[in-house]
Order: structure tokens, then sequence, then C-alpha cells
């Protein structure tokens, strides 16, 4: 399946640039998955249905239409702070100072978390 390279390179892409972590992204489309199935068969597909149009297991298919709470997931520090660590031209991409006034770890750490020592 080649031909999908050129449409999730650039999607893997912006996740990684917004700290977004592949469980969430799978999640999203798992959920993106049963959406068309249903909305494939008119909104009346039954889970067994929706399982051999999409290769889901019937019990996550269960979970996914029941599912109420928003799958965005918790708050990753350490993913934003990688992103923002590529993103910004002046922390150097091959390596920072754990400490110091400027460009330092620390520094861009405490622009995600308050909390950190």
């Amino acid at each position: 399946m080649h031909w999908l390279d050129p449409i999730l390179r650039p999607l893997a892409r912006l996740a990684v640039q917004q700290g977004w972590l592949f469980p969430v992204v799978e999640l999203r489309l798992r959920h993106a998955y049963v959406k068309a199935a249903q909305t494939a068969d008119d909104g009346v597909a039954t889970d067994s249905k929706i399982s051999i149009m999409t290769g889901l297991q019937r019990r996550d298919i269960a979970r996914l239409r029941n599912e109420t709470t928003s799958a965005q997931g918790r708050r990753q520090p350490l993913a934003e702070i990688i992103a923002l660590w590529w993103d910004d031209p002046s922390y150097d991409p091959d390596g920072i100072p754990i400490q110091g006034e400027s460009a330092s770890f620390t520094t861009l750490a405490r622009g995600v978390r308050q909390d950190v020592h």
C-alpha cells in the first residue's frame, strides 16, 4: 500500500510537530474508520458488518461507537517539549545543554511546565 505514503507522511509530520502521540492519532483513525463504514452503509451497519468492512475487531467497534469521552488524550509534556525543540530555530537540533540561561533544556521545559527543577 505504498500509495498511502504521500497521504500519511504529511499527517505524521504534523502529528510529530504538534506533539500528538501515536496512540492518540491511532484512536482518531479508528473512530474515522467506524464513521466511514457507518456512512457507507447509511448508518445501519452492525458491528459485525463494520468489522468486515474495516478489519477492526467487533469489541473495539462497540467501544468506539459508545465512547463519549474526548479522545484527545492527556497532555504529553515531553512530546510538547520535543516538538518545541525541533520547531524553534534558537535551539540546536543536534543537542542542547541541560541548564543555562538561554537555549537550554531547562528553559525549554519550563516553557511547557512550570514544575521543572
